[in-house]
């Protein structure tokens, strides 16, 4: 799952990257995407284009968004709620990291 959050970067941003995935809001600026089919097979791909547009987007000093990225393995015992819990987890990570507040995990 994939899931980030920006004001101005909205669900259609995240769709034109995950074009054959279901995309939708979760709260407030908060926005997900499920990868399905090529797109999760190419979801490494994928979430490099992402970061590169975040970068581009930072470096013109237009909106950067952070994002955080995560699998679900139903064999592992994780629940759905978990696999969320850690997203926001590496979401708010990444805002810190955009804000020069050092590395991401």
């Amino acid at each position: 799952m994939f899931e980030f959050a920006a004001a101005v970067f909205d669900a259609n941003g995240l769709r034109r990257i995950f074009k054959r995935s279901p995309v939708f809001r979760i709260d407030g600026d908060e926005f997900s995407a499920i990868p399905e089919g090529s797109d999760y097979e190419n979801r490494n791909d994928l979430e490099t284009t992402f970061h590169q547009t975040v970068g581009r987007n930072k470096e013109q000093w237009l909106v950067a968004v952070s994002a955080g990225v995560a699998d679900f393995n139903p064999e592992s015992g994780t629940t759905f709620h978990e696999v969320f819990q850690r997203l926001d987890l590496l979401m708010y990570e990444h805002k810190r990291f955009l804000k020069g507040g050092g590395k991401i995990r």
